[in-house]
C-alpha cells in the first residue's frame, strides 16, 4: 500500500503544475460567480437557475478534467520511458495503476471542492437541506468522474491516450442517454434493438443514475440508502475497470 501512496502523491504534485488544470478551474469558478448576477427574476427563478447553470457547468467541467488529467497518466510514462525506472523497483504493475487512479481522484476531489464552496458562496443559502443535497450532488458527480477515470485508464493500457479519450468519451454519453434510447425504442416497436441496448447496459456503467440535477434543484434529501448504493455501484465499476486494466497491462511486453 506504501506504494500506491507514493505513486498517488508524485501524481497528484505532477497534476497541480499543470496549467490548464487551473485555467480549466477559473473558468468554471468565473461561470458560476457570473450567474450570480441574475437579479432581475423572483428569488425561486433566480436560484433554481443559479443552481441549474453551476450544477451543469461543475458536472461537465469536471467530467473534462478526468478525461484530460488522465488520457495521459499511462501512455506518458510509456512513451517517455520513465516507467522503466517505477517497474525496475519493487512496484507491481497493479500498484502503478491504482497509484495514478488514486492520484487523480485527489486532484478531481480537490477541484469538487472548490467549485462546490464558491457555488454555495454564490447561492448565499443558509437552508441545511439545501445544502445537503447540493453537497450529495457533489458526491454523486465524483463517482461519475470516478467511474470515468477508471475507464480511462483501463483503455490507455492497450490502446493510445487520443483512442482512449474518444472511446471513452462515447462510454460517458452513453451511459447518459441509454435509458432514454431504449425507452424510445421500445415506444417505437424496435425490441431488438432495445434488447440490444438493455444487454450493453448490463455490462457499462450507466451514467444516468447519478444524474440527479432534478432533484438536486429541487432541493430534496437523498437517503443515506440511495446514496451509499450509488456509491457501491461507482466504486465496483471502477474497481472492476482497474482489474481489467492490470490485466492487459501484465500482457504488455515492458
Amino acid at each position: 500500500m506504501g506504494n500506491v501512496i507514493i505513486i498517488a502523491k508524485n501524481t497528484a504534485r505532477e497534476l497541480i503544475r499543470n496549467r490548464v488544470l487551473y485555467a480549466v478551474l477559473f473558468f468554471s469558478i468565473a461561470i458560476i460567480v457570473a450567474s450570480a448576477s441574475i437579479s432581475h427574476f423572483e428569488h425561486a427563478t433566480q436560484f433554481k437557475l443559479l443552481t441549474d447553470i453551476s450544477y451543469t457547468a461543475i458536472t461537465y467541467f469536471t467530467m473534462f478534467l478526468c478525461l484530460f488529467l488522465t488520457m495521459s497518466q499511462v501512455s506518458n510514462e510509456i512513451d517517455q520511458r520513465t516507467i522503466y525506472f517505477v517497474l525496475t523497483r519493487p512496484v507491481r504493475r497493479i500498484q502503478f495503476l491504482l497509484g495514478k487512479f488514486i492520484g487523480v481522484l485527489a486532484i478531481l476531489a480537490l477541484n469538487l471542492v472548490i467549485m462546490g464552496i464558491t457555488h454555495l458562496i454564490a447561492l448565499g443559502s443558509t437552508d441545511f437541506h439545501v445544502i445537503g443535497s447540493l453537497v450529495t450532488g457533489q458526491l454523486l458527480i465524483g463517482c461519475q468522474a470516478m467511474i470515468l477515470c477508471s475507464v480511462v485508464i483501463c483503455l490507455s493500457t492497450f490502446m493510445s491516450s487520443i483512442l482512449a479519450v474518444v472511446m471513452s468519451t462515447f462510454l460517458y454519453f452513453f451511459g447518459t442517454v441509454a435509458s432514454t434510447l431504449i425507452h424510445g425504442l421500445t415506444s417505437g416497436g424496435h425490441h431488438f434493438l432495445s434488447t440490444i441496448l438493455q444487454g450493453m447496459q448490463i455490462f457499462l456503467p450507466n451514467f444516468n443514475l447519478f444524474d440527479l440535477q432534478d432533484v438536486v434543484l429541487s432541493g430534496d434529501s437523498f437517503t443515506v440508502k440511495f446514496v451509499s448504493v450509488l456509491l457501491l455501484y461507482a466504486v465496483l465499476y471502477s474497481a472492476n475497470f482497474i482489474i481489467i486494466a492490470n490485466m492487459a497491462f501484465n500482457r504488455r511486453d515492458l
